[in-house]
């Protein structure tokens, strides 16, 4: 079984390309209903809804697991097209674990290097990316597991906290 390794690799914050201030942010709570949301971090800058530990899994060299600061949930991909969620639970459920597209998964944890955008694209539906929902930078717009695109809905910028 892989399972993150319990401890994070990096904290972050996660901004969508298309708003330099518009943050993937955690709807409630870790319930089977939370939603991944877009939101204006003005003014929010120790709100742990924005903050995210990226733990790399275990046994799997090129995958990770993206948890909430706010209360340790992860961030999945619950179907494609669907909004993506944050429940409880382990690295164990692939619809929980991503792949770093566009830097190594050591180069990103590494704090002296780490390319500066990427794409989160799901484990289990590996042909979806985490994706801000018809690339609208507007707040409580949610992500969703998107087709690739090759639009900036897609791609990410990852800032150290």
């Amino acid at each position: 079984m892989s399972r993150d390794n319990g401890s994070p690799n990096s904290k972050y914050w996660i901004r969508s390309a298309i708003g330099g201030d518009v943050c993937v942010n955690l709807s409630g709570t870790g319930d089977k209903y939370n939603q991944i949301i877009a939101y204006h971090t003005q003014g929010e800058e120790s709100n742990p809804r924005f903050q995210w530990n990226v733990y790399r899994v275990e046994g799997k060299k090129d995958q990770v697991v993206i948890r909430s600061e706010q209360d340790q949930s992860l961030l999945i991909s619950r179907e494609p097209s669907d909004p993506c969620g944050a429940e409880q639970g382990s690295g164990d459920n692939e619809a929980a674990r991503w792949y770093i597209e566009g830097s190594v998964v050591s180069d990103l944890l590494d704090e002296k290097q780490h390319q500066k955008f990427v794409r989160f694209r799901n484990v289990k539906h590996s042909s979806c990316y985490l994706t801000l929902l018809a690339g609208r930078a507007e707040n409580f717009v949610p992500f969703i597991s998107g087709v690739a695109n090759g639009t900036l809905a897609q791609l990410f910028e990852l800032e150290r906290k």
